[in-house]
């Protein structure tokens, strides 16, 4: 099967949309708005890249400028603008892969297309926080070994639950009382 990547386009959100719902099992009208703004802000401080294959969007990935946590977590905020000594950052937002075409390495297809993009705006580094599952599962874990290097920040418990978006929010995995952790991650590309 031949996967091809390209920058994404406006007329993507139908597709984007619909597979990052299914990719997080989440059909939130507020998920909806936020997938709906970032497509909407792309090219004005948010890129995206989409994955094709069989003529469908195979997978998706959406990177925001500068440093942006669930939650707002300025301790590392402070800590990675310090490490960066003002280099440029994006933060990746959303990866997310149609289960159709799991087990192809779209994720990595994605994060190559990414890079190469950003490169072009002398952009070397993406922030990546990680969902780290009650279980332990990492379901994006693979993606920071894409990076010639990274710079792991450590992981943090019940992150998503403490996220002030997080009110009212039924976590995909745990239900109502989410026990969700995420990595926080500097991608050096």
């Amino acid at each position: 099967m031949n996967v091809s990547c390209r920058k994404m386009r406006a007329e993507d959100f139908p597709e984007a949309v619909v597979i990052a719902q299914k990719s997080i099992n989440d059909t939130d009208a507020a998920f909806y708005d936020y997938i709906k703004a970032m497509t909407e802000s792309l090219g004005n401080g948010t890129e995206g890249v989409v994955a094709e294959a069989d003529g469908h969007i195979a997978g998706v990935m959406y990177f925001i400028s500068g440093i942006h946590l669930s939650g707002g977590r300025t301790d590392f905020i402070e800590e990675i603008n310090k490490e960066l000594n003002g280099a440029g950052i994006y933060s990746c937002s959303i990866v997310a892969v149609d289960p159709r075409y799991r087990g192809l390495k779209i994720s990595k297809k994605l994060h190559e297309c990414a890079f190469e993009i950003l490169r072009e705006q002398n952009i070397r580094h993406i922030l990546v926080e990680i969902w780290i599952r009650p279980d332990g599962y990492m379901p994006g874990f693979n993606c920071i070994h894409y990076a010639p290097s990274f710079t792991d920040y450590g992981d943090i418990p019940n992150y998503y639950a403490e996220a002030p978006e997080a009110e009212g929010h039924i976590c995909s995995v745990c239900g109502e009382d989410c026990h969700c952790a995420a990595k926080i991650a500097v991608m050096h590309i």
